[in-house]
């Protein structure tokens, strides 16, 4: 700068501050500028540089999707691919099944062989040969064949001139390979029956000659006695005593095998054990009608008669317009046109068949001698000529005499004299044709019996059950209590009710309810000229004719029994006079059940007369009767005698009645005292009685289910009652000490009540057979809940519903809820399997959202001002409303999750067997102790075995034996329930721990089974003698021979495994023998218990495979692995068979009777190697040692050769 510049600045005066201000600003934004556009530029450098990332990115994605794409079209490709491919295998495999049944069927063709008869007379079988016989050896041979016929190619007979000293043998080639394998089944089973009926007829003839010989030899010896005749005398007595002591021991020999097989489980032997003395159903004496007792048998028979005679015989006077004035003033219900065409449909075969299979065995024959089984067994055979025989029955109007016979046999009522013919109960017996055709007509009528019959009769009707009754009186008596309302139950008591119906009565109201055409003219039929026996001490009277009453022990008997009583129910239900008890929406007046009826009524001084009357009317026109003197009143509410009139005619009991086998009382607090602890006490004095018996572990347990069981079930099914826990165990206490007979338990009892699959013995569980049976009202409650309609236990929860209170909390039960048992009772159970399903809280999904007491009004929290309003809550308090309603809110309706005991219910659709599926459901949801046997076994194993195979091994107990004795070995072999040397130590300290056998090691179990040296050299040599018996190298594996665990490692064919198990198992059997004996087990101990168990089993079906069709034999089923001696001549075979078997003289009756004659011819085939024993060799033969000999002898010896011939001389 110029120092003129200088100066001028110098000199210059100073500039204002408002231009410096400007100054400074405007280079600050100047700057300011200059940085936001670098900033600009930068952000712009790095959005570019992340733009390009981006496409980049999007670039990569894109290919990527794109791949994707490509690869799922791929896989979509070769999926269609595959499905084609599996397509085409599938088809390969069926082509390739196809071709293996054919070349299966060339191969049986190839195989195929001819049969030779011999003996045939010249031109028996006519100018068709193939008809003749196809007919023929069905009917001689007593086979079962679809249609009566069996298939044939061609028959002739052979070449060649026919000869005058001997018939030409005919040949016959079959169609189908298994039709020859059953003529030869059926040939068998013939020459078998022919020659055990011929041994029978030969033993009977030989004992009926040495009697006559002795009787001849007595009358001698006492006319002129010597030496020569005593000797005689005595000879013949050795020769008889011989022959009765063989015949002794061959009973005696199915006495043991009865309890082989029997013994120790539920059924007659067990029951008849349990009795404290036997029931003998034999009439001593009759009062006749004079009052004279009369002991004679044929004087009762004649009694018994006469009084049954006069029983069926009619004596109602009423005329058809009396029958139609007491039924004209009833609406009946009728079925609609449909249901009246399947009600009236002609009989069918596959109908006759389904009645057949329908009928209960078990049940005493009629007059005809047959049982159901023997129609089921040959219902191929029957259900043609049967279905015949119906509708030739039909047109006529009436059965064959047959048919219509009857033998009536008379059982004692309970707590009923004797030597009055009224104090029997009449059962009749009927043929099983008669049987099947009511059977028949029951089903087609009960599946609309609901339709016609009101809801109050409940008995023998579909879906409807006894304790439905029960439940109504309950309900009737608490609400005659709570509402002080006067009441009368009257249980009527009637005379002979099923026999008093009269028929022309009985056709009119089934006529009425639409129940004529075809099926009305069925029933007529039935009832046409119907005649009985009575049976009395072995003896049957003289057949009488019937004129009334329907037969108890006809299936169809009940339901027509229940359309019979339906009009007095009906009229009782219409009269107006005759006040009932109003309990909800109904009126209830009268329940039935069969023939029981019970009363409820109000106003006795006006219903009486009126129901009185209309039974009169009712008893003229149908023959029923009430007894008066027997039928009792229970009064309810308060009521009085000075309430009933004065001619009040029936029993008069104030402490209770008695109505379908329950006490009820007054007061339903009762309930338990009179009903369920006489029945505790009572079967802890039996099971205390029991302690003597004969019986294993398993015995005693099946005991208690037979017996023990049914008896605490009735009362629990009848009545709502709570167990209590002092109740409860008191009886297991009782249980427990009877099953271990007083000793301390090896095990606890909630084990043993475990199922089977679990590692229990299924002992019952009172506690859930308690709550099992509540379960039959949750049911109703919830799905009554569900359809929007009250059942009977409504009325005591209004305005809640009883499922609504199930599922609140304790706090909201109403106290009128809590003091009815019917209720309470309910939820208290309910509450004790929630507590045993691990929920702490009540409430679920299943809760309703209406009559539920948890639920607020209007489904909100009441509002502030309502709390003002209601409980005069100060306003101070508003904020402290709101944190309140803040917390709660969320909590108001909790729910969780359905458990499986709600599933159940609501999933479930009725209510049949539902105790018995509940009852499982809750064994299903406790303990399983197979993690505890298999930690055991498997530290002494030291293997490691899958949850099947445990499964497999607790199966076996139940499968390998039929004999209850040897599964009770097996089940606590598997649950280590024998006492060791150790554990006698630990109970003594002066005993010794160690083995007994070899007494130099401790005494575990795992060692006194397998460990020990002793024992090991038993194993070793049972493990030698199986490999040899069934060609394998059968090494010993503890897991095998202890347990029947499966190995992997040892391979054993399917049909080897149950023989291989039945024997091992008796050779753990015999160390258990042995078990507290120095010695240990030898092989000959074992082939004699083997020996033995196979000489007490019986034939039974196969149990590998239930369509196999084959037969096992003691011991199981026996197919041999093993080859007989290849050396062994083929006449010696024949021989031997001959002499053994088939050296029979004619006759048998194989089947019911049927005879075969085989005199005249013999059939003369082969056996390949292939041939099984079928069900008909066992089913129809006598019983006789010798038929099991042989039949172990035949095909041990026979079943290696490729043919066998057979010529029998018949």
């Amino acid at each position: 700068m110029s120092k003129k510049s200088r100066s001028d600045s110098k000199s210059s005066p100073p500039q204002p501050a408002s231009l410096n201000a400007s100054l400074e600003s405007s280079a600050a934004a100047s700057i300011a500028q200059t940085v936001t556009e670098r900033i600009g530029e930068l952000m712009e450098e790095k959005f570019l540089d992340l733009r390009s990332t981006l496409d980049r990115l999007n670039g990569r994605i894109d290919d990527n999707t794109r791949r994707i794409t490509e690869s799922e079209n791929r896989i979509s490709e070769d999926e269609d691919r595959i499905t084609s491919l599996e397509n085409q295998v599938s088809e390969l495999q069926q082509k390739v099944k196809t071709l293996t049944e054919r070349c299966d069927d060339g191969e049986n063709r190839s195989r195929r062989e001819n049969i030779r008869i011999i003996g045939l007379k010249e031109g028996s079988e006519g100018q068709s040969s193939v008809t003749f016989f196809e007919s023929w050896l069905p009917e001689v041979l007593g086979m079962e064949t679809k249609r009566g016929v069996i298939k044939l190619d061609r028959a002739h007979r052979a070449l060649g001139p026919p000869k005058e000293d001997r018939c030409r043998p005919v040949i016959i080639k079959l169609h189908n390979f298994t039709d020859k394998q059953r003529i030869l089944t059926a040939y068998i089973r013939g020459s078998i029956i022919s020659y055990t009926s011929a041994q029978k007829k030969k033993a009977l003839k030989l004992q009926l000659d040495l009697e006559k010989n002795i009787a001849g030899l007595e009358v001698q010896f006492r006319q002129h006695p010597s030496d020569s005749l005593a000797k005689q005398l005595e000879a013949a007595r050795s020769a008889l005593n011989q022959l009765l002591t063989k015949k002794a021991q061959t009973q005696i020999f199915y006495a043991k095998h009865r309890l082989f097989e029997s013994g120790n489980k539920p059924g007659r032997l067990l029951a008849r054990l349990a009795k404290s003395k036997m029931e003998v159903n034999i009439i001593p004496a009759l009062t006749d009608r004079d009052g004279k007792r009369q002991n004679k048998s044929t004087d009762i028979n004649k009694i018994m008669k006469l009084y049954y005679q006069d029983l069926y015989s009619s004596q109602c006077e009423s005329s058809a317009d009396n029958r139609a004035d007491f039924l004209d003033k009833i609406k009946f219900p009728t079925l609609s046109d449909e249901q009246k065409k399947i009600l009236n449909n002609s009989i069918s075969k596959e109908e006759v068949s389904e009645a057949i299979f329908a009928l209960k065995g078990g049940k005493a024959p009629g007059p005809d001698g047959f049982g159901p089984e023997f129609y089921k067994t040959f219902c191929k055979m029957l259900v043609g000529p049967l279905t015949d025989m119906f509708v030739d029955s039909f047109e006529k109007g009436f059965l064959p005499p047959t048919l219509s016979h009857a033998h009536v046999s008379v059982i004692l009522k309970k707590d009923k004299p004797a030597d009055l013919c009224g104090s029997y109960r009449p059962i009749s017996l009927i043929s099983v044709d008669s049987k099947v055709l009511s059977k028949l007509l029951a089903r087609r009528l009960q599946n609309f019996l609901p339709t016609l019959v009101h809801p109050d009769q409940s008995g023998f009707v579909p879906g409807r059950l006894s304790h439905s009754n029960v439940r109504r009186l309950l309900n009737i008596i608490q609400f005659s209590s709570i509402r002080k309302q006067k009441a009368l139950a009257v249980s009527l008591d009637a005379e002979k009710a099923f026999d008093r119906i009269e028929w022309e009565y009985l056709f009119d109201v089934l006529h009425r309810f639409g129940l004529g055409g075809s099926f009305l003219r069925w029933i007529q039929a039935i009832y046409h000229s119907p005649t009985a026996s009575v049976l009395t001490n072995g003896r049957c009277s003289e057949p009488f004719a019937l004129a009334r009453g329907v037969r108890q022990g006809c299936p169809l008997s009940p339901l027509l029994f229940a359309l019979a009583l339906e009009p007095l129910a009906e009229t009782i239900r219409m009269q107006a006079e005759v006040k009932g008890i109003s309990l909800g929406n109904m009126e209830h007046k009268i329940a039935l059940y069969a023939d029981d009826i019970i009363l409820f009524l109000t106003l006795p001084k006006q219903s009486i007369p009126t129901t009185l009357k209309a039974f009169n009317k009712f008893s003229s026109i149908s023959g029923y009767k009430i007894n008066l003197a027997k039928s009792e009143a229970m009064p309810l509410g308060g009521l009085s005698k000075a309430d009933v009139p004065n001619d009040f005619p029936f029993k008069w009991t104030v402490g209770g009645l008695l109505y379908l086998g329950v006490k009820m009382s007054p007061d339903l607090n009762d309930m338990l005292k009179l009903n369920f602890s006489p029945i505790c006490t009572q079967i802890k004095k039996d099971l205390q009685r029991w302690h003597k018996l004969p019986l294993s572990m398993l015995g005693r347990i099946s005991l208690i289910k037979m017996n023990v069981l049914p008896r605490l079930l009735y009362p629990l099914q009848m009545l709502p009652l709570y167990i209590s826990k002092k109740t409860n165990r008191d009886l297991e206490k009782a249980f427990t000490n009877f099953i271990w007979l007083g000793k301390k338990p090896r095990q606890k009892l909630k084990i043993l009540q475990l199922h089977p699959d679990m590692g229990g013995l299924s002992v019952p569980n009172i506690i859930f057979y308690n709550w099992a049976c509540h379960a039959h009202h949750y049911w109703l409650w919830l799905h009554t809940y569900l359809k929007r309609e009250n059942c009977i236990d409504s009325w005591a929860c209004s305005p809640h519903s009883p499922w609504g209170l199930i599922t609140c909390d304790v706090a909201k039960i109403p106290l009128s809820v809590r003091k009815n048992p019917i209720i309470y009772n309910g939820i208290r159970v309910w509450r004790d399997v929630l507590k045993h399903l691990g929920k702490t809280k009540v409430k679920s999904l299943l809760s309703p959202i209406t009559q539920n007491p948890d639920f607020p009004a209007d489904d909100t929290v009441m509002s502030f001002q309502q709390l003002q309003t209601t409980f005069h809550v100060p306003q101070k308090h508003f904020f402290a409303y709101l944190q309140l309603r803040h917390f709660i809110s969320p909590h108001v309706v909790s729910t969780s999750a359905v458990n499986d005991v709600e599933k159940f219910l609501g999933d479930r659709k009725d209510r049949r067997h539902l105790i018995g599926s509940f009852y499982s459901l809750l064994n299903s949801l406790g303990i399983c102790l197979l993690p505890d046997i298999s930690r055991k076994w498997e530290i002494d194993l030291d293997s490691q075995y899958i949850e099947d195979d445990w499964q497999t091994a607790l199966r076996l107990i139940k499968s390998t034996f039929t004999c209850n004795r040897l599964r009770e070995t097996q089940y606590r072999i598997i649950h280590r329930l024998h006492i060791t040397p150790v554990i006698l130590h630990k109970i003594n300290r002066s005993l010794s721990p160690l083995c007994l056998k070899c007494n130099l090691e401790r005494g575990t179990y795992f060692h006194c089974f397998w460990e020990c040296r002793k024992i090991s050299r038993f194993w070793n040599h049972i493990s030698s003698v199986i490999s040899e018996i069934f060609k394998l190298k059968i090494k010993k594996d503890p897991g095998v021979f202890l347990l029947g665990l499966p190995s992997r490692k040892l391979q054993i064919p399917t049909a080897h495994y149950k023989p291989l198990e039945k024997l091992l198992l008796i050779a753990r059997k015999c160390i258990l023998i042995q078990w507290i004996k120095e010695s240990p087990p030898t092989v000959t101990l074992w082939y004699r218990e083997v020996f033995n168990y196979s000489y007490q089993s019986r034939p039974s079906r196969c149990q590998c495979d239930c369509t196999c069709g084959h037969w096992s034999l003691p011991g199981g089923q026996w197919s041999p692995p093993f080859k007989p001696p290849r050396h062994l001549p083929l006449t010696a075979t024949q021989t031997t068979l001959h002499r053994h078997l088939l050296r029979s003289p004619t006759g048998g009756a194989p089947m019911g009777g049927a005879h075969i004659s085989c005199s005249n011819y013999v059939i003369d085939t082969v056996i390949t190697s292939e041939l099984h024993i079928h069900s008909a060799l066992i089913t129809h033969c006598s019983c006789s040692i010798l038929v099991y000999a042989f039949f172990a002898w035949f095909i041990y010896f026979f079943r290696g050769f490729n043919v066998v011939h057979l010529r029998p001389q018949l």
